[in-house]
């Protein structure tokens, strides 16, 4: 009989392990605060990942400032992803991330577009003289001092010394998803990533800017400390391999 009892009470060990197993894999999860622009092919990579390993993974997507602020404040992330290497430093000073794990995970340029009923039709003519004609009147260009998206057009057209004459002409948006917004709905040309522009029937490219013009564009991704790092690593690791470069290069992006 004790023999039976003793059986009995390790079966209801092990139950309760696996029990207790199951429910901590159910709640496992990673957490990810991207930039704007990567929203549409994040959500696909997320996806299939989550379902290839069985666990929940959620995004933030927002300006990297904005993404900045709440990791600061203490909000949970696991990835932070930025184009603009500014972030990163400021979260890296901070000893907020795993320097070790920073990577390259894709990249990025700017595109010169407009409406697709506008009737701008001269594609072929230099990215300069189709900015100079830009710059003439409203067109949209993201915030210069808090978005990477603005930050990169900044850059262009102060090398081509059309800045200062542009500001007062500039209609800003809050983002790149709030761009094509105002240019479409507006009529309104405007400086975008070519990623937002890529397989859009509401817009047409005009020109794509080269990396000379607006610097090289590379989204870096980073595992912040705290207590999930092995799986963090481990998605960072699924960012860099050939489903997901597949992904990005599907969607637009430059891939390494």
């Amino acid at each position: 009989m004790k023999k039976l009892l003793a059986a009995a009470f390790c079966l209801l060990i092990a139950f309760d392990c696996r029990a207790a197993g199951q429910e901590e894999k159910e709640f496992q999860s990673i957490s990810i605060m991207a930039t704007t622009s990567l929203t549409e092919v994040m959500s696909e990579i997320i996806e299939n990942y989550a379902r290839q390993k069985d666990l929940t993974v959620s995004a933030i997507y927002d300006s990297p400032a904005e993404l900045e602020r709440r990791i600061k404040e203490g909000e949970r992330a696991d990835i932070f992803i930025s184009e603009n290497p500014r972030w990163i430093n400021d979260l890296k000073q901070l000893g907020v991330i795993d320097v070790y794990s920073i990577s390259g995970i894709a990249g990025n340029r700017l595109a010169l577009v407009a409406d697709a009923e506008d009737k701008w039709t001269a594609p072929e003519q230099p990215t300069k003289i189709l900015l100079e004609k830009l710059t003439s009147r409203l067109f949209v260009m993201v915030d210069y001092n808090t978005d990477p998206l603005g930050i990169y057009a900044k850059i262009t057209l102060e090398k081509l010394g059309l800045f200062e004459k542009a500001k007062s002409m500039i209609v800003r948006a809050a983002n790149s998803t709030n761009a094509i917004y105002l240019i479409t709905k507006e009529n309104t040309p405007g400086i975008v990533y070519y990623t937002d522009a890529y397989n859009n029937p509401e817009v047409k490219t005009l020109s794509t800017i080269s990396e000379e013009l607006s610097g090289r564009i590379t989204y870096d991704a980073a595992v912040v400390a705290g207590d999930n790092m092995v799986d963090a690593r481990a998605f960072l690791e699924y960012l860099k391999g050939p489903e997901s470069q597949g992904l990005f290069r599907k969607y637009g992006f430059i891939v390494f």
